[in-house]
């Protein structure tokens, strides 16, 4: 994995966790239909349901599949597990910039469009555009910093998706 892919990574997985903000729309993370490679993702997640061609790889920071990155994945900090194939993931995320498509969110997926994404997902719960473009998915009564969904745009465009499967 190239150190740019490696940063944007871990750029998406801060900004999942640092958005904070105003009242909104509403939604579910359990109403998302989550895919990884076509393969749904289901609560509790863990790379050893998706079978025996996929690993975990790159620090314990990306979901390989016959040893190539798929995507990005933050496990459950709480968790004693220490086998990480067996660990629950607590985000997913598409690798900015790798041109993967094998994270989908209600058939969103890296280069779906801003229309597109409100046709499958409907309006965020906020919207950022000063630094970077991003909308933010929140469930009512969580905090405001617990965003289940985070998508990120350049020129219209998704170019990575942060979700929590759960």
């Amino acid at each position: 994995m190239t150190l740019k892919k490696t940063l944007s990574a871990i750029m998406a997985t801060v900004m999942l966790f640092a958005l904070t903000a105003c009242k909104g729309g509403s939604g579910k993370a359990s109403d998302l239909d989550i895919k990884l490679n076509g393969v749904t993702v289901s609560a509790p997640f863990t790379v050893e349901k998706l079978g025996s061609d996929y690993s975990v790889g790159n620090a314990n920071l990306t979901i390989m599949c016959k040893n190539e990155i798929v995507a990005g994945v933050v496990f459950d900090k709480s968790s004693t597990e220490s086998d990480y194939r067996k660990k629950r993931v607590s985000s997913l995320f598409s690798i900015a910039d790798g041109g993967t498509k094998s994270v989908s969110v209600n058939g969103i997926v890296t280069g779906s469009t801003q229309s597109e994404v409100l046709k499958a997902i409907g309006d965020p719960w906020k919207k950022e555009e000063e630094s970077l473009c991003l909308w933010a998915y929140h469930e009512d009564g969580k905090s405001d910093d617990d965003n289940y969904l985070v998508i990120f745009f350049n020129n219209d465009k998704v170019s990575s998706i942060v979700v929590k499967p759960e």
